[in-house]
C-alpha cells in the first residue's frame, strides 16, 4: 500500500511516520524547501529565534503520539516562573507555582477560588484526554458516545468562559489573566466555550508551561528522524499540483516532477487550499461553507535583538482589550498600541543570543483577511514590554501566512474554537466525496495547537487507515 502526505508540518510529519509504521510505503511532499510547517528556526547575526509555536503544553499528549513512533528524543525543561502577564490598565503579575498566593494578594478569597476552579478544570482535562480528544468525529453517534464518556461536561460547552470567570473573580487583572488566550485565539471570552478556557488554564497554570531543549526545532527533528527510520521518503521543494481521482477514489498526486501513485493521500496543508487541488466536484466544502466559517486571527510577527532580559521567557502584554478583540472579530480598526506576545528563547537557551543580548520573537494577533504590517512596530512593543531597547532583525506581515503557507484569509491558526466549530463542527478528517483522501492539522478535530495537530495524526492512524 502506498501513501502520499502533502505538507511537512507537525501533522504531516507525524502522519507519515505513523503510516510507515503501519506498513505503508510513504512519500511526503512539501512545497517549501524545508520541513516543519509553521515552525521555523532562524539564525540571524548570532541570534537564534523561532517563529510559530513556542508554548510547550499538554506534554502527556505529545509523548503519547511520539511514543507510537519510537519515543521522545529531546529533553524538556520545567519553567518556573513561566510567564510575566501585563495588563496596561490594571497591573502585572508573574506566573509561577505560587500563583494562588499572588491572586490572593489581588483579591480576598481569589486564591482558594482559583484552586477550586483548577480542580474542576483538572477533572475535565482528564476526561477529555482519556475519552474525547483522541477519537474520530464523523456522525452524531460519535458525539453521543463521547458525551456518555464525559458525563457532565456538556454544561461547559454551552456556558461561556467569560461568564464563568466573571462570576468567580472581580479583579480585572485576574479576569484578564485567565481570559488572555481569547485574544490570541480570536474568540472573545463570551463566545469561547468554558470547556476550552478551562483546559487552557489547566494546561498553563497547573500542568505548567515547559520548554523543549533546542526549541520546537527539536520536536520537528524528532519527527523527521522517526519517519526516516521507518522508511518515509521526504521530498521538500516539491509542490503538489493536483490530487488525482479515478472512480471516486484517490490514485495519486501530481507534482512538477511527475505523478506519485498512491492508495491513500493525507493533506496537512491549509484545508481549503488542499481541496483546491481537487476538481470542484470532488470537494467536500464549497465557497458558501468557507464564507460562514469564523477564522482565527492572522498575525504580524518580528524577530529582534534586545537588551538582556532576565524575566520569564514568555510575556503577555494586554492593551485596549475590547478594541483589539473587536478588531479581530470584524469590528473596529486595530489599536495604536495593540496587545501582543513576546517570547525570549535565550532565557532557556543562553547560547541563542550574543553575550549581553536577548533573542526575541513578537507576535501581534491581527484580523484574518487583513494585510496588517505597521513597519517598525516591533521595537516599540519590545521597549514597552521590557523597558529596554531592541533592534528588529526581521518582520513578517500578516500576508506571510497567505504567501508562504497558502492559508485561507491569512489565518495563523485555522477556524476559531467556538461551540459550532468543535468536533463535528470542524472540517472532517475524511473526505465526504473521495475514498482514501484524509486531512490532518489545525482545521480538523481536535483543533489548534501542536498537541491537537499531533493528535489528529494519531486519530488518522488509529481509526482511518
Amino acid at each position: 500500500m502506498r501513501a502520499v502526505v502533502i505538507g511537512g508540518g507537525f501533522g504531516g510529519l507525524a502522519s507519515a511516520a505513523l503510516l510507515a509504521k503501519r506498513g505503508y510505503e510513504v512519500v511526503l511532499v512539501e512545497k517549501n524547501c524545508r520541513l516543519g510547517g509553521r515552525s521555523v528556526l532562524y539564525d540571524i547575526r548570532g541570534h537564534r529565534v523561532e517563529i510559530g509555536p513556542t508554548w510547550y503544553l499538554m506534554d502527556d499528549v505529545i509523548d503519547k503520539v511520539l511514543g507510537e513512533i519510537g519515543g521522545r528524543t529531546y529533553e524538556v525543561a520545567e519553567l518556573n516562573p513561566s510567564m510575566m502577564f501585563v495588563d496596561r490598565s490594571h497591573g502585572k503579575i508573574e506566573v509561577g507555582r505560587d500563583l494562588p498566593q499572588r491572586l490572593e494578594e489581588l483579591e480576598r478569597g481569589a486564591g482558594d477560588r482559583f484552586v477550586e476552579l483548577m480542580r474542576e478544570a483538572g477533572r475535565l482535562y482528564h476526561v477529555v484526554v482519556e475519552h474525547m480528544l483522541l477519537r474520530k468525529y464523523e456522525t452524531w453517534l460519535d458525539m453521543l458516545s463521547a458525551a456518555r464518556a464525559g458525563v457532565g461536561f456538556a454544561k461547559y460547552l454551552v456556558t461561556s468562559f467569560g461568564s464563568l470567570v466573571e462570576r468567580r473573580f472581580k479583579s480585572p487583572l485576574i479576569q484578564r489573566l485567565l481570559e488572555y488566550d481569547s485574544m490570541f485565539l480570536g474568540s472573545p471570552p463570551r463566545e469561547l466555550p468554558a470547556l476550552y478556557g478551562l483546559l487552557l488554564n489547566y494546561s498553563v497554570f497547573v500542568r505548567g508551561v515547559k520548554a523543549p531543549k533546542g526549541g520546537f526545532a527539536a520536536v520537528i527533528r524528532n519527527l523527521i528522524e522517526a519517519g526516516a527510520r521507518l522508511g518515509v521518503d521526504f521530498r521538500s521543494c516539491t509542490a503538489a499540483r493536483r490530487i488525482l481521482v479515478e472512480g471516486g477514489k484517490v490514485r495519486g498526486v501530481e507534482t512538477a516532477s511527475g505523478v506519485l501513485g498512491s492508495d491513500v493521500v493525507v493533506v496537512n496543508a491549509d484545508y481549503k487550499r488542499g481541496e483546491e487541488l481537487l476538481e470542484p466536484r470532488y470537494r467536500s466544502y464549497g465557497e458558501a461553507y468557507w464564507g460562514r466559517v469564523k477564522m482565527a486571527p492572522s498575525a504580524y510577527m518580528a524577530l529582534l535583538s534586545g537588551d538582556r532580559w532576565e524575566g520569564p521567557p514568555h510575556l503577555i502584554y494586554i492593551s485596549e482589550w475590547e478594541r483589539h478583540l473587536s478588531a479581530l472579530t470584524g469590528g473596529r480598526d486595530m489599536p495604536q498600541l495593540p496587545s501582543f506576545y513576546l517570547h525570549v528563547p535565550s532565557v532557556v537557551e543562553p547560547d541563542w543570543a550574543p553575550p549581553g543580548r536577548s533573542s526575541m520573537f513578537i507576535l501581534v494577533p491581527s484580523p484574518p483577511g487583513v494585510d496588517y504590517w505597521p513597519r517598525g512596530l516591533a521595537e516599540k512593543l519590545a521597549a514597552e514590554a521590557t523597558g529596554g531597547s531592541a533592534e528588529t532583525l526581521a518582520e513578517f506581515p500578516s500576508r506571510f501566512f497567505c504567501d508562504y503557507y497558502g492559508a485561507y484569509q491569512c489565518t495563523a491558526l485555522g477556524p476559531r474554537h467556538t461551540l459550532r466549530q468543535t468536533a463535528l463542527g470542524r472540517p472532517l478528517m475524511r473526505s465526504r466525496v473521495v475514498r482514501g483522501l484524509y486531512f490532518v492539522g489545525q482545521y480538523t478535530h481536535p483543533g489548534i495547537g501542536v498537541p491537537s495537530v499531533l493528535a489528529s495524526a494519531y486519530i488518522l492512524a488509529r481509526y482511518y487507515v
